[in-house]
């Protein structure tokens, strides 16, 4: 008899050269001939992988966990598959299984991205044990080091973070560069800039990089200005900055990427997604960081020429975890509606969002051919990504998310777009087009936007309706005074610009019973400055101002629900909280900025027909937003009038109707 692991290798073979009819027979032959062997189901596995499907592909593994239970190999294969699909809390149960084998070996990768796993499945204390393991097996990356000293620093060890990173800087020669890299980034994400430019300024005699550090210490300042021009001296840097390093003399540095030189470009990244908050234009930013990109990225083979295939045209879509729900909300019943000339594949950086792992989640590609989770390492994460051979490739946050933004400089499909979700453009050549809608931009929109502007008539979304809390929540439940009418700003911290601390003290000295509710992040540090700016703009109405811990969902739309106005910020304002807003008919008052940030309340106002809500001016804003809290009938009027006319937002099928046209400009029907 054959070597039972050589036997279904051959006949595995077979299946890849047969098709239909012919294909099921040589699977019943397998099936028949090899049922008892485990090596046969690891190896069908593998083959359902690379047909993209899934289910059928752990169906295998069960089977071969059944004859095989104690196999490192099977344990391992079908922890991969667990967390390609999101399910991490099995995924860990077999890793961890694996790991007791005594014939296994496992590397620091592997203790590493299980370590990540614990901690997404908020297993705080195993993911610190495993990212010690993967340092005692070598592993001294970027990623394994920054996302130890992070768990340290989120569980109240800031400094033991950093006593660490000092530690590993003596034992083991971390270059200066990457020590204050790494540190300067832990002190920032709490609060403390000027500990972290104290750390950028001494690195700057010893490093390769002069001109970087230069610019991260002179941007290292709290978001959270405490004056408007503090915006526009931080903007002018920046560009003055970046020009500095694509200079020629300055492109000396290793083209080839080290893990160093793509934290570098990571840590620059968050510092320019910062100007999305900021009043001024975000394209000459990004098209100078898409060339600072361009130099320092590896680069690609051009991808082959775009030739006519049988089959559906694979469209891929790529969003981080976090922003799951956002972006199902904004394009799922868009992609979903797809006719069937159209394939979606989904990609998500680091794992698929917990939700997903139920079948009947409401924010749950449901249509989807395929997930795939993307590695940390660039090069692989494209490499997955090519070998879908995709179209169409949609990147939904590059100027939010650094892989999307260096995955999308690097070309995956021949055609590439982002839309409303990433608040403006990317900067980058290599995506094409950029989704939005003749309510959200002002007439002159296209000289923000290196990407081709597409405008549709209607919002570019299908959202669905937001479900409140039943019953209601009242003001009791959040400590509130039930006499007096609440304001809320449900924004991110972040969005308050100063010029809206005027409006804000105008509009509470006015209506002296009126109370201010804000949300914070879980950032303790933002609510603390923002408060101390309030301080002293407006010390007098600061009994009035409450500013709540970060809510869970329901609790969040429980405090629309108690809500007497809605306030969008200045600049920078709502996205999916107007939506929630206007779902429950709260009155809200915008002022619409110059960019697309600031002018998706306007819209919103516009379709469903509540144009008093979208004022001129910062003073009609004010007398506006005084106006309705001086008058709870017209108040209950504009409710009313919101619920009956919310049908125009969450029933307006155009937006699917005009993706599916787009697409089939972009791909015409053959015949």
């Amino acid at each position: 008899m054959r070597n039972a692991a050589d036997f279904p290798r051959r006949w595995l073979r077979h299946l890849n050269n047969s098709t239909g009819a012919h294909q099921k027979r040589v699977l019943r032959r397998l099936y028949a001939r090899s049922a008892q062997h485990p090596a046969f189901w690891r190896q069908l596995a593998e083959w359902h992988l690379q047909q993209d499907e899934l289910p059928e592909a752990e169906q295998a593994l069960n089977r071969a966990l059944y004859l095989a239970p104690r196999d490192p190999n099977v344990l391992q294969q079908a922890g991969h598959l667990a967390r390609q699909q999101g399910h991490l809390p099995r995924a860990v149960q077999l890793l961890l299984r694996c790991l007791q084998q005594p014939t296994f070996v496992a590397d620091g990768l592997f203790y590493r991205q299980l370590a990540a796993d614990c901690q997404s499945c908020g297993l705080s204390d195993l993911a610190l044990s495993l990212y010690l393991q993967a340092l005692e097996q070598g592993d001294l990356s970027v990623e394994t080091c920054l996302a130890l000293f992070q768990l340290l620093a989120d569980r109240g060890a800031l400094q033991t973070a950093l006593d660490c990173l000092q530690a590993l800087s003596r034992w083991h020669g971390t270059s200066p560069d990457l020590l204050a890299m790494m540190g300067g980034l832990l002190l920032t994400q709490h609060g403390r800039f000027a500990a972290a430019r104290q750390m950028y300024q001494e690195v700057l005699p010893h490093s390769r990089w002069p001109a970087f550090w230069q610019l991260q210490a002179t941007l290292c300042h709290s978001p959270i200005k405490t004056e408007a021009q503090a915006w526009l001296r931080d903007y002018q840097a920046l560009q003055f900055g970046l020009s500095s390093l694509t200079q020629p003399g300055l492109q000396s540095v290793e083209s080839a990427a080290s893990p160093e030189h793509f934290f570098c470009l990571t840590v620059l990244h968050r510092q320019m997604a910062q100007f999305n908050y900021a009043p001024v234009s975000l394209r000459p930013l990004w098209q100078a960081f898409a060339q600072l990109c361009y130099y320092h990225l590896p680069q690609l083979p051009p991808l082959p020429e775009a030739r006519a295939q049988a089959g559906p045209i694979r469209v891929g879509l790529v969003l981080a975890p976090g922003s799951a729900v956002m972006v199902y909300m904004a394009l799922g019943n868009l992609l979903e509606q797809l006719d069937e000339r159209f394939e979606l594949h989904v990609f998500v950086q680091g794992h698929l969002p917990a939700h997903w792992q139920q079948p009947d989640s409401p924010h749950r590609f449901q249509k989807a051919k395929a997930f795939y989770v993307l590695p940390e390492n660039l090069q692989a994460a494209a490499t997955l990504m090519r070998e879908a051979h995709l179209q169409l490739a949609f990147f939904t946050e590059p100027s939010w998310q650094f892989q999307q933004y260096a995955l999308a400089s690097l070309r995956m499909a021949p055609v590439q777009l982002s839309n409303w979700i990433n608040v403006g453009t990317s900067g980058l050549k290599q995506i094409d087009y950029f989704l939005s809608s003749t309510l959200l931009e002002s007439p002159s929109a296209q000289q923000h936007y290196s990407e081709k502007l597409i405008c549709w008539p209607c919002l570019p979304s299908l959202p669905m309706q937001t479900v409140f809390p039943e019953p209601p929540r009242s003001r009791a439940d959040f400590g509130l005074d039930p006499e007096a009418p609440v304001l809320l700003c449900a924004q991110n911290l972040l969005k308050f610009h100063p010029d809206f601390d005027r409006v804000l003290a105008t509009v509470l000295r006015a209506v002296p019973t009126a109370q201010l509710a804000l949300v914070a992040a879980k950032e303790d540090w933002q609510a603390e400055e923002l408060s101390r700016r309030f301080a002293e703009v407006m010390p007098d109405v600061m009994p009035r101002i409450w500013i709540f811990p970060p809510l869970a969902n329901a609790d969040f739309l429980g405090l629309i629900q108690i809500a007497d106005v809605g306030l969008d910020t200045f600049y920078y304002g709502s996205g999916n909280t107007a939506y929630q807003m206007l779902a429950w008919g709260l009155p809200v008052v915008t002022w619409p900025g110059e960019y697309l940030r600031g002018r998706i309340q306007a819209a919103l106002c516009q379709q469903i027909g509540y144009p008093e809500g979208v004022v001129e001016s910062p003073v009609a804003y004010m007398t506006r937003v005084i106006e309705l809290l001086n008058s709870p009938d017209l108040r209950q009027t504009i409710q009313q009038r919101l619920r009956n006319n919310a049908a125009r937002i969450w029933e307006d099928h155009r937006a699917a109707a005009a993706m599916q046209d787009f697409l089939n400009s972009l791909f015409p029907a053959s015949g």
